[in-house]
């Protein structure tokens, strides 16, 4: 048996304890915010995620693509023995995986699923091409490194290989382990998934997801897409929508959805079709004010004022995720005039469910994220950086924390934008 490999990379180092109460992983974010004094103003983003290409859109069916996929195979030697592993890559998809599964090119986004209706899947075509049959690389598993306290924990990674155990002697989250334990499974027949149908503002929404690359149980690849068509179809339902909750059926106003347009595939129902709530007639309306108490306390009474503008960071893989003062220079996203390391911090921006009532003030609250910092104390320049832990969306589950006026549960990562600026500031 091989031994792991571990990647010598620390998190958090001496954080303070009341950054780091628990665990690092239990903290999930998919956006986050890296705040400056002096940031720049946001930049839009297109509404069809990289490599997807729209054919047609309307209340009846979405219909998608994508063409030209041309996979490029990057060799590493890895364990002892040593193994040579291929990544692969493909323009326009990020490569991710669950811990310990091969790690290939993804990409996805979220979709509109009118009021009365249910999603359903058909392929119109799929061009799949042989491939090398190259053993995948895998999906790094996160570790904790235990300090002398709790709060001195910090997270690392390590690389467990198709035939290998987990060391004994590793911190291994219980989530990582129970995907460890899911190895060894063939990837699906069709490259595009949806995920289940989701509440969201009032309103249900699916996910998708493109795959490209076949596997087989052994980990080694099948076959590589390069070209497909599908449609998403909205068939008549009227079973769709029943379970609808006491929290969304207050959401019976549409208002303001429609900034939120840019995160879904057809982004452009939310101004065509009312909420779930309008849709069926029911009205559970909330007492004026009442929410927005609600939030103040959640946020222990504090206005959530952003020190300085802010840049929007997106997390595509769970891990440790670094982000280069070269980077942020090169999006323009640092003022002229420089900023000190200590003046940056990381937030996540969350959405309570829970609090929004469709009046229009929408339930953000922040979360700090520690951050590593590795530069001299002085400005951030250089090759000054600074790392993190990161969750992927669907790693993101709930946690509970104190935001300044006790302990809160933060639900699941259930809002598929999570903050409205549209900056996206990513580190591969």
């Amino acid at each position: 048996m091989g031994v792991s490999v571990y990647r010598l990379l620390s998190l958090v180092g001496r954080c303070q304890p009341r950054c780091m109460n628990s665990i690092p992983w239990r903290i999930g974010w998919v956006w986050l915010l890296v705040l400056g004094l002096g940031l720049p103003a946001s930049v839009s983003v297109a509404a069809e995620p990289a490599g997807i290409s729209v054919v047609s859109s309307g209340p009846e069916a979405l219909r998608f693509s994508v063409a030209g996929l041309e996979p490029v195979w990057s060799p590493h030697t890895v364990g002892d023995p040593a193994v040579t592993m291929f990544a692969v890559g493909l323009g326009g998809f990020v490569s991710s995986g669950e811990p310990g599964h091969p790690r290939l090119p993804r990409t996805g986004g979220w979709v509109v699923v009118p009021p009365g209706t249910r999603p359903e899947l058909r392929i119109i075509a799929e061009d799949w091409q042989a491939s090398p049959g190259h053993l995948l690389m895998v999906e790094s598993v996160p570790v904790i490194i235990q300090g002398a306290e709790s709060w001195e924990n910090s997270a690392s990674e390590i690389l467990v290989l198709p035939h290998e155990a987990p060391p004994a002697d590793a911190a291994i989250p219980p989530a990582a382990l129970e995907s460890l334990a899911r190895r060894g499974l063939a990837s699906g027949p069709s490259a595009v998934t949806l995920g289940e149908v989701a509440w969201w503002r009032g309103r249900r929404i699916v996910s998708y997801q493109v795959s490209p690359v076949r596997h087989d149980a052994t980990g080694r690849s099948g076959q590589v897409l390069s070209a497909g068509t599908w449609e998403i179809r909205f068939v008549s339902d009227n079973n769709a929508g029943l379970a609808i909750n006491s929290n969304h059926a207050k959401k019976s106003s549409s208002r303001g959805d429609d900034k939120f347009s840019h995160a879904f595939l057809n982004g452009e129902l939310l101004n065509q079709f009312p909420t779930e709530a309008a849709y069926r007639g029911i009205d559970f309306s909330a007492p004026d004010g009442a929410e927005k108490s609600r939030l103040e306390k959640v946020r222990g009474g504090k206005s959530g004022t952003l020190l300085g503008h802010e840049s929007q960071l997106a997390v595509w893989r769970t891990g440790l995720v670094r982000v280069t003062y070269a980077t942020l220079r090169a999006q323009g996203l640092l003022p002229t005039g420089g900023i000190a390391e200590n003046q940056i911090r990381l937030y996540q921006r969350r959405y309570l469910d829970s609090l929004d009532d469709g009046s229009g003030q929408v339930p953000y609250i922040e979360v700090e994220v520690p951050i590593h910092m590795m530069g001299e104390g002085d400005n951030f320049d250089g090759d000054d950086f600074f790392i993190f832990y990161g969750l992927r969306l669907r790693d993101d589950g709930s946690y509970e924390t104190d935001l300044g006026n006790g302990p809160v549960t933060i639900p699941g990562c259930g809002d598929p934008t999570e903050i409205n600026n549209k900056v996206v500031v990513t580190e591969h």
